[in-house]
């Protein structure tokens, strides 16, 4: 805005002090027409800075929306078709494509890249949310840790991409069995984490049912499996804990069976 305003000015303001050292003596004359111009170079400057704060506006708006985007995404000013609208349009244009880019790294980030399932980042978090859930609306949650116990003779009598398509298998059969807020991550190798909003009697006969379902396909399969229901009050760390234990309690008598523990 200031540099509008010196720049109409400074030109009026030399050719003043010319003229009026030119003058000599006859500045009465002179006074009316400078006053005139002096008037009107004031009102056009003030039109012009009027006009381009309005002008300006969009970018004003696109800048405050901008400030509160990394809290919550919102739809910047819509545009016209001059130089500013075009320019905001760019803008919504990168804005939405970081938006996706960041939604797909999130996802990545998340994912174990193998079977589809939570990787380990992802399960803490469904699991501290799962856990929050639970505590917040007193709805029903159990954790359940599998272990695969036949997996390293399948790699070595028929090789990894044997043993991938096992994990797959499982992970598909599993999916199959959660409902919506449940999940399945892999926590790690052959070990996996389950998220089930089930009652303990429930989670422990769905998950029977898939340890059935495993031994019986064309590949037998073998888990290892602790199950344990989530105690008001109690944090996500202790809860896999628990089903974590009883999982090994499983593992070192020989496997192939379930564990529960309210």
């Amino acid at each position: 805005m200031s540099v509008a305003f010196v720049g109409v000015h400074i030109p009026l303001l030399v050719f003043t002090g010319w003229l009026l050292s030119a003058s000599h003596g006859a500045l009465d004359a002179l006074l009316m027409p400078l006053l005139v111009v002096l008037l009107a170079t004031l009102a056009g400057t003030g039109l012009t800075l009027w006009m381009i704060h309005r002008l300006l506006a969009p970018l004003r708006e696109a800048a405050d929306e901008l400030e509160r985007y990394c809290e919550r995404p919102l739809p910047l000013p819509p545009g016209g078709h001059d130089e500013i609208d075009q320019l905001l349009r760019r803008l919504r244009h990168g804005l939405r494509s970081m938006r996706a880019g960041m939604r797909k790294l999130t996802h990545e980030a998340t994912r174990d890249a193998l079977t589809g399932a939570l990787n380990r980042r992802g399960a803490q978090q469904a699991m501290s949310a799962s856990a929050a859930l639970a505590l917040s609306q007193s709805v029903p949650f159990c954790v359940a840790v599998l272990d695969l116990d036949d997996l390293k003779p399948i790699n070595d009598q028929f090789g990894h991409a044997a043993g991938d398509a096992v994990l797959l298998a499982m992970v598909e059969r599993m999916r199959g069995r959660l409902g919506g807020q449940d999940w399945i991550g892999r926590w790690g190798g052959d070990e996996f984490v389950v998220g089930l909003h089930l009652p303990l009697e429930a989670a422990v006969a769905l998950l029977e049912a898939l340890l059935h379902e495993l031994r019986s396909g064309d590949t037998p399969v073998r888990l290892s499996a602790g199950v344990a229901q989530w105690r008001p009050g109690e944090d996500s760390d202790a809860l896999y804990k628990r089903a974590d234990q009883l999982m090994y309690r499983v593992k070192f008598s020989g496997g192939g069976r379930l564990l529960h523990a309210s």
